[in-house]
């Protein structure tokens, strides 16, 4: 099974998400900013945002946010139900495996120098 990591909304918007493996991201210090992350244009995350009762009802600190550059296999028997904490809707859980899947099989076309320097698209 493939596991992605939820990290804390405020750690990555001030950019020490990610400190426990000794790496530095750049600071998010503008609310509006997080748009292009709740709208889905940056492939390589997904935004879970919770509103303030969901929050108090579930015992939360904060919304979540998962980087899919950041992931690991682990087996079943790894997993206890006794420390179940919550579950995703199955809308949800196909939203973030599209989204996951999106990222990691992006095709990339490889361009030759000769076809750089033409105004013109090859079909």
């Amino acid at each position: 099974m493939l596991v992605a990591p939820l990290f804390l909304l405020e750690e990555f918007k001030s950019g020490t998400y990610l400190d426990f493996v000794n790496i530095k991201s750049n600071p998010i210090r503008k609310e509006h900013a997080l748009n292009s992350y709740r709208n889905g244009e940056k492939p390589r995350f997904y935004m879970l945002e919770f509103d303030d009762k969901t929050k108090m009802e579930n015992d939360l600190l904060d919304s979540f946010i998962i980087d899919f550059k950041y992931f690991f296999t682990a087996d079943m028997s790894q997993f206890n139900e006794n420390n179940y904490v919550a579950t995703v809707a199955h809308f949800y859980r196909e939203s973030i495996s599209h989204n996951f899947a999106s990222y990691l099989s992006r095709i990339g076309i490889p361009v030759s120098k000769k076809d750089e320097d033409k105004d013109e698209i090859l079909a």
